[in-house]
């Protein structure tokens, strides 16, 4: 009974190891581009900016930023109603993903891998 006890335990560790502590791997060989209309950004904890998506179910968000310079007011102003198209890092925790460049028209308005 022990055994089965450290067993579901050690089990338990493990699954909260890999949710909370293994970073998402934000490469560009690792990261999907989709289009979409901006319905709106708002603000999301941690400083992240959370990005909805008009005909796109999922939770996609800036990582900190807030802290790169970004507001949500001039990402609505400018972007919402539009058309833009962003890369995502996909990661089997949630449906959506950690946004790592988003684009409109052409026009870097994020791109975190010129930030590295």
């Amino acid at each position: 009974m022990i055994k089965k006890i450290w067993t579901v335990a050690g089990l338990a560790f493990l699954l909260v190891i890999m949710l909370f502590v293994i970073p998402i791997n934000t490469s560009p060989e690792n990261c999907h581009k989709i289009a979409d209309t901006a319905e709106y950004f708002e603000a999301g904890s941690s400083h992240d900016i959370i990005v909805r998506l008009k005909n796109v179910d999922g939770y996609f968000y800036i990582n900190r930023g807030l802290e790169r310079g970004l507001t949500i007011d001039q990402l609505n102003n400018e972007l919402q109603g539009r058309e833009i198209e962003l890369w995502y890092a996909r990661s089997w925790k949630m449906k959506g993903g950690h946004v790592t460049k988003l684009q409109t028209v052409g026009k870097d308005v994020y791109n975190e891998w010129s930030i590295r």
